[in-house]
């Protein structure tokens, strides 16, 4: 009888000891961007994101992006390692600058998933642009001003013929 009950309890406690190394690990599972954000001009223009991903043999891992313009080349993939991913942004047409979101999600057989995240921030078009085409001034002269809209940095100059008749804000 204490032979049978020492075999039960052995047997127990094997079941434990495999049902603890069946348990999920989600500690070995991972999912890098070197970069936490990347900035584009207003054209269409692309860059390269180094990710590292790690986990068992039987993973998987995708991108999404929440925005329609960025996008990514390679898009999933089923082994771990460090990738090199270009990212590409279609040139924006918008004076404001816009943002988007890539979200690289890491998963493998046991239900684990890991994600990270890199913010793209992609700049308005330049612009620059005057409120008034034409300025009409009297024989005697006068002031005015002048308007510029701008998203640029940018500088102004008088031609010389003019100067003697322009002058400069003070």
């Amino acid at each position: 009888m204490c032979l049978l009950v020492s075999c039960c309890f052995v047997a127990c406690g094997d079941k434990e000891y495999i049902s603890d190394i069946e348990k999920p690990d989600s500690q070995s599972l991972s999912a890098m961007f070197n970069k936490s954000s990347l900035t584009f001009g207003s054209q269409y223009s692309s860059d390269q994101l180094v990710v590292t991903i790690k986990g068992g043999d039987n993973i998987e891992w995708y991108f999404e992006t929440d925005a329609y313009w960025c996008y990514v080349e390679k898009s999933y993939g089923y082994e771990s390692g460090t990738f090199n991913i270009a990212v590409l942004c279609e040139a924006n047409e918008y004076d404001e600058d816009r943002s988007a979101t890539i979200t690289l999600t890491v998963s493998d057989e046991r239900g684990n998933k890991k994600t990270a995240c890199c913010t793209v921030t992609q700049k308005g078009k330049e612009t620059l642009s005057l409120t008034n085409n034409e300025i009409s001034v009297g024989k005697f002269g006068g002031e005015f001003e002048i308007e510029i809209l701008s998203n640029i940095q940018y500088s102004y100059f008088i031609e010389e013929d003019a100067k003697g008749w322009i002058n400069e804000p003070t």
